[in-house]
């Protein structure tokens, strides 16, 4: 969210998102060493935006585009998976979630694509843990999550049909105004992400771990604009922790994340002859403590 009028709106202007997953799972082992499992998914979102009145002239219904306060989605979806042990050093895991479908945002129907349709996408994963000794243990996963079969996210700004209008005046036959079927989106890319880690046991109830991830850009230069609200342009996570177990039913760990500045920088395609340049820029931290019991 920036306290400035950053879209000549309302202020703030921003988006807030919050998801909440909640799942059971169902699991067979077989052979002694493999295992299949099943998870029912139930999901619930919370979303607002703010500031954006100036997309107004685009919008399906500019009294479902911004500043409606919280509005709330549910949804369900199933994630299934594998876990093997395919050798005494080599276990193999493997899960896909299907697209989580959820209920629209009602009153965001003018924003997002498919009157307020916001589903999360389909994505999968694979993983390998390798022993190297009894206390090292290396893993790699690559996962790949499907932004672009989500309308709302996936299409792109089309400066073709968001405009009512022709630079002449004339009315737009191809106008897709936000909140229709094939309107703008933010243009997400897929993302393929990989990772690798490594879990050192130094005794006395000491685990200690180490990651880094690296992932593809999923927003191309063309789709700053709408991603001033959504800058997911980060690539790469460093992570280091460790756990401590306390005694046979308490343990407490710590984790620390960062991720290093990334931009993506691309033309204003409102601005037409695009002489003004948009640069999203992010990094993060993240802190993590807990104790678990058991």
């Amino acid at each position: 969210t920036y306290p400035s009028s950053t879209f000549f709106g309302s202020t703030p202007t921003g988006v807030d998102l919050s998801q909440l997953f909640i799942g059971v799972t169902y699991a067979r082992k077989f052979a002694g060493k493999h295992a299949f499992g099943i998870m029912p998914i139930l999901a619930l979102q919370i979303f607002q935006i703010r500031g954006v009145q100036s997309f107004a002239p685009f919008s399906r219904d500019p009294s479902k585009l911004t500043n409606n306060g919280k509005d709330i989605g549910a949804g369900f979806g199933l994630r299934v998976g594998y876990m093997g042990e395919w050798l005494p050093f080599l276990s193999v895991g493997a899960s896909v979630q299907t697209k989580v479908y959820m209920s629209e945002f009602d009153d965001y129907s003018g924003l997002f694509a498919e009157k307020g349709d916001f589903d999360v996408p389909l994505n999968w994963v694979v993983g390998l843990a390798l022993k190297a000794s009894p206390k090292v243990t290396f893993v790699f996963d690559v996962q790949t999550i499907y932004y672009s079969n989500i309308n709302s996210v996936g299409n792109p700004l089309n400066l073709q049909t968001l405009s009512p209008v022709l630079p002449d005046g004339s009315p737009n036959p191809n106008f897709a105004p936000l909140g229709s079927d094939n309107s703008s989106g933010f243009g997400w890319d897929d993302m393929t992400t990989f990772k690798f880690g490594l879990q050192f046991e130094s005794g006395g109830g000491w685990t200690w771990r180490a990651g880094y991830s690296i992932g593809d850009q999923p927003v191309g230069k063309s789709e700053v604009l709408f991603n001033i609200l959504a800058p997911g342009v980060i690539e790469q996570h460093i992570t280091g922790g460790f756990s401590k177990l306390l005694d046979h039913h308490r343990e407490v760990s710590f984790a620390l994340m960062f991720a290093p500045n990334k931009s993506v920088t691309g033309p204003n395609p409102l601005d037409p002859p695009s002489q003004q340049t948009i640069k999203l820029k992010m990094n993060q931290w993240e802190v993590d403590v807990s104790i678990g019991l058991f």
